[in-house]
């Protein structure tokens, strides 16, 4: 059985390159969602999507040769490679969808976020840090975090930081990040589920917590795993690794825990950092530093539901 023209050396080059867009696209954005294929990996979706590409060309270069009246195999290849970047992003249609809300989320310059909290003006009584139990409230944000007595407190470094809590002598860091999304861009939001997002985005979103970590630091991430979690009934992201600190002539090991959840508007990340020394003496005692977090009463919401129920 002789092979159509189009498979011949001549056009082999073509199939190289439209295999490489496929592959590289698949690389970054990350591999299609489909039901039932779930363990299939990048070559085989490389397969399905030159298969399809080769179908919907074809279709097109009939269509084509209809009114051209006339075979150009030039011509047929070049529909297939567009019908190949049509094709992969079809299968990644879904994944698209969530990205767009992702880099919304996490673009924090964007039109889609409100200032940070440190750059809004007439804050008035938005927030409170009781100086003698070391409890901080926010009652923009909704959130409270009881600090150990004992810890020094600030507004952090950081933009988007409210919070933090530290032991400067042992170098233990507890932070809370904030991010705000302005209502009118919310609604896809609140249908979100913040775990299945995660898994659909999972290369995307570790993003920021390895490769960019990484060269802030200066340093290699190790250990990192996230799981499913619940904060105060709220499904969240906790995160854990770990990475060495050199500083003069000292060198380190250091843990770093992070709880993320979604509320409406709000984009809560509440971050450890200590030295791993100190945390595998007694991991119970700084992981239950998170239980020590609470969301307030949204009194404005609390008042819309009176008023729908009246």
């Amino acid at each position: 059985m002789k092979l159509h023209p189009i498979f011949s050396k001549q056009f082999y080059k073509w199939w190289i390159i439209i295999a490489l867009f496929i592959g590289l696209t698949y690389s970054l954005l990350g591999l299609p969602t489909m039901e039932g294929y779930e363990k299939y990996g990048l070559v085989f979706w490389i397969l399905s999507t030159l298969f399809t590409s080769l179908i919907l060309g074809s279709i097109v270069y009939l269509i084509y040769r209809l009114f051209a009246g006339k075979w150009d195999n030039k011509v047929y290849i070049k529909i297939i490679a567009i019908a190949s970047v049509f094709a992969t992003f079809l299968y990644l249609r879904d994944k698209i969808f969530d990205l767009d809300i992702l880099f919304k989320h996490n673009d924090t310059n964007s039109e889609y976020f409100e200032k940070s909290f440190k750059e809004q003006e007439n804050k008035a009584f938005s927030e409170h840090l009781d100086s003698t139990t070391n409890i901080y409230s926010n009652f923009k944000y909704h959130v409270a975090f009881d600090a150990p007595d004992n810890w020094k407190t600030d507004a952090g470094v950081s933009e988007h930081t409210i919070f933090r809590a530290y032991q400067p002598d042992s170098l233990l860091t507890f932070s809370i990040n904030v991010v705000e999304l302005k209502s009118e861009n919310n609604e896809k939001n609140q249908e979100i589920d913040f775990w299945e997002f995660y898994q659909k985005n999972k290369e995307q979103m570790d993003y920021p917590f390895t490769t960019v970590l990484e060269k802030q630091l200066k340093t290699t991430i190790n250990n990192f795993v996230c799981t499913k979690s619940y904060l105060q009934n709220n499904i969240c992201l906790r995160r854990e690794l770990s990475y060495s600190i050199k500083n003069l002539d000292y060198e380190y090991d250091v843990k770093n825990i992070s709880l993320q959840t979604l509320i409406g508007d709000f984009t809560y990340t509440f971050g450890l950092t200590i030295p791993s020394l100190f945390y595998n003496q007694t991991p119970e005692y700084y992981d239950n530093l998170f239980q020590k977090i609470y969301f307030l009463k949204d009194g404005e919401l609390l008042n819309d539901i009176i008023k729908n129920h009246e």
